[in-house]
């Protein structure tokens, strides 16, 4: 598993990398209130949102990696699935459009 941090607009976005991506989606992102306190928040696949507290930036940010360690497979499997409708949606990609949804049948 590749994790990475960005800035909460993507790889090449402007900004700190706050943002823990997976497979090349957004798992989880740090985010500072207007207090200077921190909190973390988790996307789990399938569910809403979830915010921590974090009693620190380094803290909640290793928090945040030990959390996607142990829903490692969930996260991964998330992004693939999403990443195949994506490219099933692309009709003008032509066999690999047809690949893609033919792959997205079978995880059904």
């Amino acid at each position: 598993m590749e994790l990475r941090w960005h800035p909460i607009t993507g790889p090449a976005g402007p900004g700190e990398p706050d943002a823990l991506f997976v497979a090349g989606r957004e798992a989880a992102r740090m985010v500072e209130r207007l207090n200077g306190t921190w909190f973390a928040l988790l996307r789990y696949p399938g569910r809403e949102s979830v915010m921590r507290d974090c009693t620190d930036y380094a803290t909640g940010r290793a928090g945040i990696e030990a959390w996607a360690r142990r829903h490692q497979h969930a996260l991964e499997a998330d992004a693939h699935r999403r990443n195949l409708e994506w490219l099933a949606a692309q009709t003008w990609r032509g066999e690999e459009a047809v690949r893609a949804r033919a792959a997205l049948a079978a995880l059904r």
